[in-house]
């Protein structure tokens, strides 16, 4: 009998601590797909892409192009 107390005990503590990881691991996770450095890489990538399309491909015309990097 005190085997399946034990046992019974233990069934609804991982409940709990299952009930209450998950929610953590959701939000830890929507915290990495909206954060500010999520969107500067991607907002980096479209720009990059900019730059590739009006120097190397031509479609700048004779205008000439200043980079700045840092």
């Amino acid at each position: 009998m005190k085997l399946m107390k034990q046992g019974a005990m233990m069934t609804v503590l991982r409940s709990l601590l299952t009930a209450l990881a998950w929610p953590g691991a959701l939000l830890s996770a929507t915290d990495f797909i909206d954060s500010k450095w999520t969107i500067a890489i991607d907002r980096c990538g479209l720009s990059s892409d900019a730059v590739y399309n009006r120097t190397l491909l031509g479609s700048g015309g004779e205008a000439s192009s200043c980079f700045f990097c840092y």
